[in-house]
């Protein structure tokens, strides 16, 4: 994957300039006729954060400063690129640091922590267009049939917009195999709710069926939530919350704090 980030620095009369220059000269990726600081590879911005972190916040406020990611010029300029390179940063750390490294960037998600645009689990309130439902077309009356397709290349570009896929552990062939996971098709029946679009026509509209969306207020909760794998620990029971005896709360705290008192006698 082709990871590029050009930053041309112009001279400036900034009384910062000269530390500018020293720190983007340390990294070994400054070219000086150019005035130009270049990193080919996330691992070298990664290796030198502080300093190009130093060199992007102090330079921008100069007139002719300028950034390019992957050839492509940041017109006009905004800092959405550097947030978008740290938050990659910290999730490749988290995931160097994490025993659960060998699949750390699969678990609750679609192969990759930093992509949202599509939702491994949906839950309320989220937009329509990230639930990986909503990737589908009818195949019968009350079946709807996911297009896996359309979810990977819709995160493939998230990807690629968000730089993610720069990243050292990214995987397309990781988000592939987690897309594959998901079921082929959704049997329509009361956990659904179909969505329409209006379809205005010469002699009025009619309402066309062209999506689906969970119905959540079918969800009742369990008493019993078994682990989803064996982990060593049992299931969580869910237990009716019991009324409070408040005139036993009380006689409690009154005997509490009159043993306490004793014992401050004693001492």
């Amino acid at each position: 994957m082709l990871f590029k980030v050009e930053i041309y620095i112009p001279i400036s009369r900034s009384t910062t300039y000269r530390e500018v220059i020293n720190r983007a000269s340390r990294t070994g990726y400054y070219d000086p006729a150019r005035q130009m600081l270049t990193f080919d590879s996330i691992i070298q911005l990664f290796r030198w954060w502080e300093d190009f972190s130093y060199v992007v916040w102090t330079a921008q406020k100069w007139a002719g400063f300028m950034v390019s990611v992957n050839e492509k010029m940041i017109i006009p300029f905004n800092n959405n690129f550097f947030y978008n390179l740290q938050d990659i940063k910290h999730c490749w750390y988290n995931r160097q640091q994490s025993k659960y490294q060998s699949d750390y960037c699969e678990h609750d998600c679609l192969g990759c922590h930093r992509l949202h645009s599509v939702l491994r689990h949906v839950f309320p309130g989220i937009m329509p267009y990230q639930a990986w439902y909503s990737y589908g077309d009818w195949s019968g009356v009350d079946r709807w049939q996911i297009n896996k397709q359309d979810i990977v290349e819709q995160l493939k570009s998230e990807s690629e917009m968000i730089f993610a896929s720069a990243c050292p552990a990214y995987s397309i062939e990781r988000i592939e195999k987690e897309v594959a996971k998901l079921p082929d098709e959704i049997l329509v029946n009361e956990n659904w709710r179909i969505v329409y679009r209006p379809e205005i026509g010469a002699t009025g509209h009619k309402m066309i069926p062209v999506a689906i969306a969970f119905n959540f207020d079918s969800i009742e909760a369990p008493d019993y939530i078994p682990p989803e794998k064996p982990t060593g620990k049992q299931g969580i029971f869910l237990t009716e919350k019991k009324p409070i005896n408040e005139d036993m709360d009380i006689d409690r705290i009154n005997e509490f704090l009159d043993k306490l008192l004793k014992q401050k006698k004693r001492g």
